[in-house]
């Protein structure tokens, strides 16, 4: 039975209790209102057959003697047809909000009640209640009511302590054109004291409407509530079921009685009579209410509190003014590499808080974070590049509005450049939406983006909010970036933007925004939720080689499709292909352009120089337009290569030869220069030199000079000059290089003897690129001694050291031996072996074959017979075996000489045998001109023969050549006398001036109408002859430009 009591105890408290707290939830007005109208519900305690005990018959008294309030108020302000009231409009006013799918409000809601010595609830508190609007039509708002859950504690006199808990929810329905309440419902589900509870509670407003606002709203207003009501509650408590219906008129008066801050918003304050205190705050900010605080005064012993306060909205509906222009300050010069800090300085007259962006003038920003209103910034940058830079910066709000850009102030950067760079031009063309990213009863999808740029040394980011909503936008906004990779990266994000949450007192703002799927990887978009998502998050690599977009799909480069010059990414495209799955695909239309235009060009040498074979050449050539790094090759156009940038080079042979420079640079891309020709003439080495002139008998440490002199033959491009190497000690080496004289002039020399004895010293030539000349006859110097004996010195040479069937006679010669003691005697006698054959072949035996030296320093001698097995009787054993099947053999002739000491000496002289004949070919002329035109400004034209050949096998070469340059059918070079020929070695490049054929009388190969011609070509002839007499002919194209 006590069990009993209890339930029925606490179902009756319950029922006091959410006829309290119901039409807080739905508005504030109707608080006081509907607590006293609906104790009406409780008037059935009071009849027959309600099953109420004895013990609570107290409940009926107190009822009955409440209910006598509810229906007091204003009702003849009802015009009884359900007509909504008008109010007055004076002064500032807030005018009727907007709302829209999507818009919500979240509050935290407390409650409580005292009815004395009966019942009383503290602390019941609703946790982040949520009303949101889910539809709207037929001139309605639909509202969702949602909640984190209900709880509280109840006492029943001293027969029940029990705690409420449980879930709360509901939804409303509002009139459009006033705010006011049309209809109302929740339901809550839980536990208290032990039992399971359900509670279903609804309000319609049948006639009139819960207008607790009334629009326009400002200060001083004041309007009548007056409407009719049905309801209808429902209660199980454990076993126990309880249902009722009622009706009644609801009536207040209503005054706007102040306009201030609440809740970190502007609101404006309303008041009812029948609360005290009675506050009911409306924002315009936000479009509705901001704080409620009702308390129901003691009426038959009930009092009752209600309160609100907004925790978060995303309907921000107040005017935003932007901030102020900016003020901007910081250094006026600096250099390369060096930060250098600014300072910026903005207010917004709303007192919102402000973010900067600044522009540094080389095409990179940066964005602060938000800082109160009026708080200076600084921010710190460094450029790359020399230059005279702009700064300036912008000042956003909070809410996005932005001001005008500051006045610009500048700043001299100076410095060498720290890399090369290429700009690259990202367009944003469009966005499309492709699944139901925001709902269909907007008007459209409010889009932004931001684009992530890897310039090759760092990240860049540009950010754009679209203004306009639609589900498909074109934006155009164009960003460029300065790239040190041939392979810059780009992520493209981009998102849904709903309404900015606040959280009041804490002023932190929530981003409750959808993110977009524009990429064709696996994955796709969120809903409010913007973090990264690869799936979601375009990933793009540009190739500057190509001007596009990398082709081969990788987890940094997605597939893209290319059409009409637009390059296009969705989240619809492979591998993803999420076309029938909603994953708030979009789609993006990207531009991306460079002005990557790589060039290479020659620097040194200039095209067309002239040049010896050997001389060293300074190549070097210049890159615009690229990217490094750079890897070079140099292609000389003779099969060698070099892959220095800058580098030297020489020709070993004579000819015209092409040349250019190939670049792989840090794009990837093959550049190739434009070739250039580089004209190399034979380098010939200098003349021997003449045989050096100085004193020949001299005393040790004294300074003797010595002079000499030699013509270098080459004459074209330029005259070398010629550096002279002396050999003081008959080494065969340089013991001493003098400096560089003009060809031709006398070369002087001193030099000191430290020893003794005979010297020969001798000379050489060398030109400018190393050519040498053969050594010089040489100068015996004596240098006197005292008791002092030498061994004499053999020389051993020969007029030819090449003996053929036809030319078999040689003179050998010793002249140049000599004695080495200071006692002024000479050699006295000398032997030969002639063929080899390791016998002597001059004297007698009697004389062991000594002959004297006078007058045997050149001796003939006929070596017909080593190609016979016959003869006098030396036949060399070199011939003796098999000689026809060699074509040549090689031995040494034998000098010995004997001074008047008897001492000897030994030298040798190198012979060569050709046994095989050979045919008699003929040469080969090879003629070569350059340049091969002629004009008014340019006759003089090189022609060359060295490239002519003797083709015999003898080792010979062309002995004579004659040309005719301007093709009259006449030689031009030598005289009549020698049949117009002249010696091949000394005359293979000539330099001739041809401007004669521009005269009237020139040679037949210039017609009479060459004026009217543009140009005319002829064949310039040049003739070889060998040493057996053989010719040939050869002809070079020259063209005489008119």
């Amino acid at each position: 039975m006590m069990r009993r009591r209890s339930i029925l105890g606490i179902l009756v408290v319950v029922l006091m209790l959410f006829s309290t707290i119901a039409p807080s939830i739905s508005s504030a007005s109707f608080i006081n209102k509907k607590s006293r109208h609906s104790l009406n519900l409780f008037k059935f305690f009071s009849e027959k057959n309600r099953g109420f005990f004895p013990r609570f018959n107290f409940l009926r008294d107190i009822f009955s003697r409440f209910s006598k309030n509810t229906n007091r108020g204003n009702s003849n302000r009802n015009d009884g047809n359900g007509n909504y009231p008008k109010g007055t409009l004076d002064g500032d006013n807030a005018s009727l909000p907007a709302w829209g799918p999507g818009y919500y409000w979240k509050y935290d809601m407390v409650f409580g009640f005292v009815l004395k010595g009966v019942a009383e609830m503290k602390n019941g508190h609703v946790k982040n209640m949520k009303a949101e609007v889910v539809k709207v039509e037929n001139g309605n708002y639909y509202l969702q009511l949602t909640s984190d859950g209900i709880e509280g504690k109840l006492t029943v006199k001293d027969m029940v302590s029990a705690t409420l808990k449980g879930s709360f929810g509901g939804k409303a329905v509002i009139d459009k054109r006033t705010l006011g309440m049309k209809k109302f419902e929740f339901d809550i589900s839980g536990t208290l004291g032990g039992f399971k509870l359900d509670v279903e509670f609804s309000m319609d407003i049948d006639r009139g409407v819960l207008n607790f606002l009334e629009f326009p709203l400002e200060k001083g207003k004041t309007w009548d509530i007056n409407c009719h009501a049905v309801y209808n509650a429902k209660v199980v408590l454990g076993a126990f079921r309880y249902s009722k219906t009622d009706k009644g008129d609801f009536n207040d008066n209503m005054r706007c009685v102040d306009f201030k801050k609440i809740n970190d918003y502007k609101s404006f304050v309303v008041s009812g009579e029948l609360g005290n205190p009675s506050e009911i705050c409306y924002s315009p900010e936000v479009g509705f209410l901001t704080k409620v605080n009702e308390v129901l005064p003691n009426w038959g012993g009930l009092e009752a509190i209600f309160k609100l306060d907004l925790l978060e909205t995303n309907y921000m509906g107040r005017k935003n003014n932007p901030p102020e222009k900016p003020t901007v300050s910081g250094p006026d010069k600096g250099k390369t590499g060096n930060s250098y800090t600014f300072i910026a300085k903005s207010t917004d007259p709303d007192g919102d808080k402000i973010k900067y962006v600044f522009d540094w003038g080389d095409l990179q920003t940066t964005e602060t974070d938000y800082v109160n209103s009026g708080e200076e910034v600084k921010k710190s940058h460094y450029w790359k590049y020399p230059g005279l830079y702009e700064v300036t910066v912008r000042a956003v709000d909070i809410m996005g509005a932005e001001s005008i850009l500051s006045d610009p102030i500048y700043i001299n950067i100076e410095g060498k450049e720290i890399k090369e760079t290429r700009n690259v031009t990202v367009v944003v063309h469009k966005i499309k939406a492709l699944d139901s990213i925001e709902s269909v009863l907007q008007l459209g999808a409010d889009w932004s983006y931001k684009v992530y740029f890897y310039d090759g040394e760092k990240w860049l980011t540009r950010t754009h909010d679209c203004p306009s909503q639609h589900n498909t936008v074109t934006i155009d906004k164009k960003y460029r970036f300065q790239v040190t990779t041939g392979n810059p990266k780009i992520k493209i994000k981009v998102w849904e933007r709903d309404k900015t949450l606040k959280i009041p007192f804490k002023g932190i703002l929530l981003d409750y925004n959808d993110l977009a799927d524009i990429s064709g990887h696996v994955g796709g978009g969120k809903d409010n939720d913007i973090s990264d998502e690869r799936g979601a998050i375009y990933n793009g690599i540009y190739n500057l080689a190509k001007h596009s977009m990398k082709e081969k799909v990788s987890d940094d480069n997605d597939y893209v499709k290319e059409k009409d010059g637009y390059i296009i990414t969705s989240g619809d495209f492979p591998p993803d292909s999420s076309t029938k799955k909603d994953e708030n695909d979009a789609m993006v239309w990207l531009k991306i352009t460079d002005d990557y235009d790589p060039e290479v060009k020659i620097t040194k040498p200039a095209s067309g120089n002239y040049y010896y074979t050997g001389e060293y050449i300074e190549f070097d050539a210049k890159i615009k337009g690229s990217i490094p790094p750079y890897k070079w090759k140099w292609i000389f156009g003779d099969g060698n290569f070099s892959y220095e940038k800058s580098t030297t080079y020489r020709y070993s042979q004579p000819g015209d030869y092409f040349v250019k420079v190939v670049v792989e640079d840090g794009a990837g891309k093959t550049i190739e220069s434009d070739p250039i020709i580089v004209h190399v003439f034979r380098n010939t080495p200098p003349w021997r030199p003449e045989r050096p002139s100085g004193p020949t008998l001299v005393k040790v440490g004294k300074e003797y000079t010595y002079t000499t002199m030699a013509i270098d033959p080459d004459t074209v491009p330029y005259v070398q000059k010629i550096q002279y190497g002396w050999d003081w000690n008959d080494d065969n080496i340089v013991d001493e290089w003098t400096g560089f004289y003009t060809s031709g002039v006398q070369c002087s020399v001193t030099h000191v003897w430290e020893s003794t004895g005979t010297k020969k010293i001798k000379v050489k030539a060398r030109d400018e690129f190393g050519l040498e000349s053969d050594w010089s006859d040489y100068l015996p110097v004596v240098v006197p001694y005292i008791k002092e004996k030498y061994s004499p010195t053999a020389v051993a040479e020969s007029n030819k050291n090449r003996i053929t069937k036809d030319n078999s006679v040689v003179t050998f010669i010793s002249e140049k031996s000599h004695d080495n003691d200071e006692n002024g005697k000479e050699i006295k006698w000398i032997r030969w072996d002639f063929d080899g054959d390791g016998k002597w072949d001059t004297g007698s035996v009697i004389t062991n074959h000594w002959i004297r030296f006078r007058g045997n320093e050149r001796i003939t001698k006929d070596l017909s017979y080593v190609f016979n097995n016959e003869g006098n009787g030396h036949v060399s054993s070199l011939s003796s075996h098999g000689q026809q099947h060699v074509k040549s053999k090689t031995y040494y002739a034998k000098l010995e000489v004997k001074d008047d000491e008897g001492d000897t000496d030994i030298d040798y002289v190198q012979m060569t045998i050709i046994y095989s004949s050979y045919e008699d070919k003929k040469p080969t002329a090879v003629a070569k001109v350059w340049p091969a035109k002629i004009t008014r400004d340019h006759a003089i034209l090189y022609f060359d023969s060295s490239k002519s050949r003797d083709n015999d096998q003898n080792g010979k070469e062309i002995t004579k050549i004659r040309w005719d340059f301007d093709g009259d059918g006449k030689w031009d070079t030598g005289i009549w006398m020698n049949d117009h020929w002249i010696p091949f070695r000394d005359n293979k490049n000539i330099s001739v001036d041809l401007s004669h054929l521009y005269n009237n009388h020139v040679t037949s190969c210039a017609s009479s109408n060459q004026n009217s011609m543009r140009s005319k070509t002829y064949y310039a002839k040049l003739e070889v002859k060998d040493d057996e007499g053989s010719t040939d002919t050869g002809y070079a194209r020259i063209t005489i430009y008119y």
